[in-house]
Parts: C-alpha cells; structure tokens; sequence
C-alpha cells in the first residue's frame, strides 16, 4: 500500500504549493489565510492537515490512485 511518506509541517509551504496556492489550500481545509500563516510561522500545522495536503497533491493523487489499482487487481473476477 501507497501512503502519505513522513512528512510534517516543514513541508507546509511546499504542499500549500502543489494543491495550488494559499487559497485552495485555506479552501480545502477550511481555515483562514490567518490560521494558514500561524501554522507556517510556527511550523505547527495539524498531522491531519499535513496529510490532507499531500493527498490533495498531484503526488498524493497518484499514489492514491495507484493504490487503488493495485486493490482493483487483488478482487477475483
């Protein structure tokens, strides 16, 4: 199975970055572009919202579907 790697939230700018900005980022996990500077400030994002980050990410997108796929082969036709 394909999972989130070790991130945390060092990474903040860099997954707020792939789901397209601080916006869609603010937007996804519906806090405030004020609470998305505290935790990048203080890099004390949520786990939580670290992975939902990623996940929402091109890279978490293709992990996920390719663990889907994998899943998929795995039931009997």
């Amino acid at each position: 199975a394909y999972g989130c790697p070790p991130i945390g939230a060092a990474q903040l700018p860099d997954l707020v970055a792939w789901v397209g900005g601080r916006r869609a980022a603010c937007r996804l996990l519906g806090i405030s572009p004020r609470t998305l500077r505290r935790w990048a400030i203080a890099e004390a994002a949520p786990l939580m919202a670290i992975r939902l980050l990623w996940y929402a990410s091109p890279h978490g997108r293709a992990a996920a579907a390719l663990d889907l796929d994998n899943e998929l082969r795995l039931v009997p036709a």
